[in-house]
């Protein structure tokens, strides 16, 4: 068994390493602030995915082996799909987000945005089609936080709504 551990870590490793990787899966993290009155979260990609979705929109690679990203000149095309392709509603009106930050690392691309609420709403319906129009197997987890409990969703291509009661 520890053989196998290893050698699934290993391959892992690699399949990481050489820009491939087995599934195709989003994380988003969430959290509802009610002091602030507030929710914020982050979408975390793998960077070629993030390549392939400009690439098919667009028409064209953001990432190159030799040159750096440019997070000024493609900001608005990630923006613009991931508030489309993560909507949330908050009593039935639809939120609007705002992108505060975004991270790059080897590997994996962060985006964090941020929404102010006018009160905390009774329940939060999330629809998150974040790449399923692109990956037949791609899964999107979601890590919601509230008043210290956590609730985890996934969703896919067939199931890409779900409701939170607060």
């Amino acid at each position: 068994m520890k053989h196998y551990l290893l050698y699934s870590f290993v391959w892992l490793s690699f399949l990481q390493i050489s820009g491939m990787h087995p599934t195709h899966m989003s994380v988003v993290n969430m959290e509802l602030n009610p002091e602030k009155k507030q929710i914020n979260y982050s979408i975390r990609l793998f960077q070629d995915d993030i390549n392939y979705l400009i690439t098919s929109l667009y028409h064209e690679e953001l990432f190159h082996s030799n040159e750096e990203f440019d997070f000024s000149k493609n900001t608005y095309k990630l923006e613009n799909y991931f508030i489309s392709s993560l909507v949330i509603r908050a009593d039935e009106l639809i939120l609007k987000p705002q992108l505060i930050k975004q991270d790059i690392n080897e590997f994996e691309y962060w985006l964090y945005f941020s929404i102010d609420l006018e009160n905390i709403p009774n329940s939060l319906e999330i629809s998150n089609r974040i790449l399923t129009d692109f990956y037949k197997d791609q899964i999107n987890l979601l890590i919601f936080s509230y008043n210290e409990k956590e609730k985890g969703l996934t969703f896919n291509a067939n199931f890409t709504t779900q409701t939170i009661s607060l």
